[in-house]
């Protein structure tokens, strides 16, 4: 994974970095006067944009501290110190991962004592009890979407907490659903309007899409042809695209105008059920013509168009009527 570094001791030099910002933060809103160098934060803006799974975690600590000595200290104030203090949080756990990798950085003779000071602080900041606390985590979140896979958030901390598998909290659930997107073992959809943040296994965390047949499934490409017409439809009228994904290429199968104007050339998400070629012939009355290739195909009830970083549900049909959740009970 590439995370834009020159070196190992750039790495431990933003980690120090991270947990020094963190440490003069406290001492300066402990004070009168709140304020930071615009060299400072145009700093912590590039660590962040690096090791956060967002770019937009960025921009709000890049305007709010460039702005935050003429902030009231009223609720508003407050709420955006704390959610920066998260975001910085979870830079620090990234890299406290990286550095607990089971082949760990090494560090260069003359950079050791600065690395002993590093993992010190971090240390300090995030045990090894938490390490392994967050694994277990991860463990568990992606062990239940592969048996219930679509899980909304609010719904996996449900399942998660309320029946006992593990001891968190929703906003480090969060924070791990975020992490996990970043490792690509998970794909998200929806939200932040309308709908709540599905939950997939991330296609290249997949060992065999076969698992995942007359279940739900996500996949992200670009929708590269229309097959609408490579197809006969004997029991109801429906769109068909191949998408190119991220593993390899599926049929994405839409009700009639689900979609307005032309798909073909955008990037998208979609979630639906999975089916082998063979198995969508029959249950949906699809007889390929001549020159069709097989592949899985994807009876989608959600399609999202992906556009400079910005999602925008494109169609999305619940499976029970009103309900969020995908699943009946």
């Amino acid at each position: 994974m590439s995370l834009n570094f020159r070196g190992e001791f750039e790495l431990f030099e933003a980690s120090h970095k991270v947990a020094e910002f963190r440490k003069d933060l406290l001492k300066a809103v402990s004070g009168v006067s709140l304020s930071f160098e615009p060299s400072v934060v145009k700093e912590m803006r590039d660590i962040v944009a690096r090791f956060s799974s967002s770019l937009d975690d960025a921009e709000f600590l890049k305007v709010l501290f460039e702005r935050i000595g003429n902030r009231v200290r009223d609720e508003g104030f407050w709420k955006d110190l704390s959610a920066a203090d998260e975001v910085l949080v979870s830079v620090q756990l990234r890299i406290r991962d990286l550095l607990a990798r089971e082949e760990p950085l090494t560090p260069a003779v003359e950079y050791r004592d600065l690395y002993e000071r590093i993992t010190s602080r971090l240390n300090e900041a995030v045990g090894p009890t938490e390490v392994r606390n967050r694994k277990a985590r991860h463990n568990a979140i992606f062990a239940t979407l592969q048996i219930n896979p679509g899980l909304y958030v609010a719904e996996l901390y449900n399942r998660l907490v309320g029946g006992g598998t593990i001891r968190t909290t929703y906003t480090t659930l969060w924070t791990d659903v975020r992490w996990l997107q970043v490792q690509e073992q998970l794909i998200t959809v929806g939200g932040p309007q309308g709908s709540p943040r599905y939950c997939f296994p991330h296609p290249n965390a997949i060992q065999d899409r076969r698992d995942f047949y007359n279940r739900f499934f996500c996949t992200e490409g670009i929708i590269d042809k229309n097959l609408t017409e490579s197809f006969s439809m004997r029991k109801h009228w429906f769109e068909a695209y191949r998408v190119n994904s991220m593993t390899k290429a599926l049929i994405l199968l839409l009700e009639h105008g689900a979609v307005k104007g032309e798909v073909v050339g955008q990037r998208v998400k979609s979630f639906g059920r999975l089916h082998n070629f063979e198995s969508a012939q029959r249950s949906h009355g699809l007889d390929p013509k001549p020159g069709v290739k097989p592949a899985d195909v994807l009876r989608a009830i959600n399609v999202t168009q992906i556009s400079n970083g910005k999602e925008v549900t494109m169609w999305h049909e619940r499976p029970h009527g009103g309900p969020l959740s995908l699943y009946s009970s």
